[in-house]
């Protein structure tokens, strides 16, 4: 599994719009290192488990959905890769 499209775009944008050429592949390997350390795999969810108990703070790649329950204040959320749900208030 491959981060969506728009990812690379959005990282590719930040990270390599120069036209210096070492910049660009700086930005490049800048890129590589942001998607390998923060891009979940489902076969590596519980690597990520553990970084964010150890660190208490972790950011991660993903698609969430979110669906908000009108009757009570909390949302229901889930992790695409994860495929795991939780809801919070």
């Amino acid at each position: 599994m491959s981060p969506p499209i728009y990812v690379l775009e959005y990282l590719l944008g930040m990270y390599t719009a120069t036209k210096d050429e070492v910049l660009i592949q700086e930005g490049v390997q800048k890129v590589k290192e942001i998607l390998a350390n923060n891009y979940v795999r489902p076969d590596e969810k519980e690597i990520v488990k553990s970084k964010i108990k150890e660190c208490r703070h972790y950011k991660i790649i993903d698609k969430i959905f979110a669906k908000l329950k009108k009757k009570k204040i909390s949302t229901k959320r889930s992790l695409q890769s994860w495929h795991q749900k939780s809801a919070h208030r």
